[in-house]
C-alpha cells in the first residue's frame, strides 16, 4: 500500500513540474495583467513599468521596425515577471513580426521588481492610430 501512495504522489509531482513549462494562454495572461491593475499596488506598479519602457525599449523596438518593416501593426506584450523583474514568459497579441522580435529581445531583459512573483504586465504598443 505504501509503495502505490509512493507511486501516486511521484506521478502527482511530475504532473505538476511538467505543466509549470507550459505556455500561458493570451486570454489568461490579459486576465492576470487586469487583475493586477485592479489592486493599489498593480496601479502603482503600471505607472512604474511605463515610465521605465519606452525609454529603456525604444532603440530595441526600432530595430525590430527596421528588420521587419512591412508589419506595421500595433500589438499587446503581456511580460510574466519573477520577484525581481526578470521576464520569465513574453506574449504578443496579435502576432506580429515587430512583436514577435521584440518578444524574443523583452525576454532576455530585465523590469523593474513587481509587488509578487509570477506578476503579469502588459503594454499596448501603437504603431498604427487605434480602429475605433
Amino acid at each position: 500500500m505504501a509503495s502505490i501512495l509512493r507511486i501516486a504522489l511521484m506521478l502527482a509531482l511530475v504532473a505538476t513540474l511538467g505543466g509549470q513549462n507550459k505556455p500561458t494562454s493570451i486570454s489568461a495572461a490579459t486576465a492576470a495583467a487586469k487583475a493586477n491593475l485592479n489592486t493599489p499596488e498593480g496601479k502603482a506598479y503600471d505607472q512604474k513599468f511605463e515610465a521605465e519602457f519606452m525609454p529603456k525599449h525604444f532603440a530595441t523596438l526600432g530595430q525590430c521596425r527596421e528588420t521587419v518593416a512591412s508589419d506595421r501593426r500595433s500589438f499587446w506584450i503581456f511580460l510574466k515577471l519573477d520577484k525581481d523583474g526578470t521576464a520569465t514568459e513574453v506574449l504578443v497579441s496579435p502576432s506580429t513580426k515587430l512583436g514577435t522580435c521584440a518578444q524574443k529581445a523583452l525576454l532576455k531583459d530585465k523590469f523593474p521588481a513587481p509587488p509578487h512573483p509570477a506578476y503579469w504586465a502588459g503594454m499596448f504598443i501603437q504603431l498604427a492610430p487605434r480602429p475605433k
